[in-house]
């Protein structure tokens, strides 16, 4: 009874090793002196922003955020359905395909909207 979970410990410690061994070989060859004031200023491009970085933020980006929300939900919800495909009689099926065209339509009415478009700040018939 003692031995059941001896394959999951050694796992976890292989990758808690392996973790460690990767973040030392990682410090190691980054090399630590050539740090300078802009790799470690809090901004990945590497230099001061121009703006107060509390200033306003256009709708589009909220806008195509939300919409990423919703497909990557939409997308993680169809994984259930490509396991049981094989199983599925011709309810499973139809319920697969008006959920595909569902969500096509709206994919269809968002691009025709130009949503995506970032050269305007609003879409047009949101």
């Amino acid at each position: 009874m003692r031995f059941e979970y001896l394959s999951s410990l050694i796992f976890f410690l292989v990758v808690f090793l392996l973790a460690i061994v990767l973040i030392f070989l990682a410090i190691f060859f980054s090399g630590l002196a050539r740090i300078g004031k802009h790799k470690v200023s809090p901004y990945e491009c590497g230099f001061l922003p121009y703006d107060d970085s509390r200033g306003a933020v256009e709708v589009q980006f909220y806008i195509v955020a939300l919409l990423f929300v919703l497909f990557d939900v939409e997308i993680a919800l169809l994984f259930p359905w490509v396991f049981a495909l094989g199983r599925m009689d011709y309810w499973g099926v139809r319920s697969v395909l008006i959920f595909f065209l569902i969500l096509s339509i709206g994919f269809i009415y968002e691009w025709k909207s130009n949503v995506f478009d970032w050269g305007t700040t609003l879409p047009k018939k949101l």
